[in-house]
């Protein structure tokens, strides 16, 4: 979409700024590898390539699929958003306003003071859920959890 990524819901703050580069191919060129790295930029974790895809970063898997996952339920909002209405009538929210209650909520407790002897990083806790949620089923994920006990769990 030519508005890129809206800041009309919780989760499109959660992601904070975002970078976008046009798909112009396949990465075989090394000036394309350069002009990706560059249009990231240093701080932003997520970058959308125009009519390709969405490429999120992070300093471990965990975060970056923190990232990941908001963006696509960010993006799924705003198609569903935009399939009921035009996007001058969309109410955006104030990115600078609400950045303490979004951007930043990656960064702190998310177990809402429940007693944790676990330090979880950016996503770490979601990721460690959903890989759980997959070993339940049976798909052997082989993933080193943080808290083992909470496997046996049902």
């Amino acid at each position: 979409m030519r508005c890129g990524l809206l800041p009309i819901s919780q989760e499109a703050l959660i992601v904070g700024d975002v970078s976008y580069h046009p798909y112009e191919g396949i990465l075989i060129d090394e000036q394309e590898m350069k002009d990706i790295q560059d249009n990231l930029g240093p701080n932003n974790k997520v970058m959308i390539l125009e009519n390709h895809g969405v490429v999120a970063c992070g300093s471990t898997v965990e975060e970056a699929f923190h990232y990941l996952y908001h963006v696509m339920i960010a993006c799924t909002t705003q198609v569903r958003a935009l399939s009921a209405m035009s996007e001058e009538k969309l109410i955006l929210l104030d990115r600078e306003k609400l950045k303490s209650r979004t951007e930043e909520v990656a960064k702190v407790d998310v177990t809402l003071g429940v007693k944790q002897c676990v330090k979880w990083g950016i996503g770490e806790m979601q990721f460690e859920a959903l890989a759980r949620n997959f070993d339940r089923m049976g798909l052997n994920t082989g993933y080193p959890y943080r808290k083992p006990e909470l496997v046996q769990m049902s």
